[in-house]
């Protein structure tokens, strides 16, 4: 079985109502509120939380897209790159 590609490592704080996206390998990012972290970009996604952290993921793998959406993901994600 092979594993799910990841194209969007994120996570909705639900406590501070951050969503916080980890775009490359070391982006090590905290939700405003400091009780939860994502990292990794697309090639991990471990969470760092506190005990008392209410959270969800909302991550998205590439398999989760139809095909029209992978397209447009890739494009979006292009443009993106294209600004840094």
């Amino acid at each position: 079985m092979s594993e799910r590609k990841l194209v969007r490592n994120s996570a909705h704080c639900l406590d501070c109502d951050d969503e916080i996206v980890s775009t490359h390998h070391h982006d090590f990012v905290r939700c405003s509120c400091g009780r939860l972290a994502v990292d990794g970009g697309v090639e991990y996604a471990p969470r760092v939380y506190t005990a008392d952290a209410r959270w969800e993921d909302t991550s998205i793998y590439e398999d989760d897209l139809d095909v029209a959406d992978l397209g447009l993901w890739k494009w979006v994600r292009s443009q993106e790159e294209d600004d840094e």
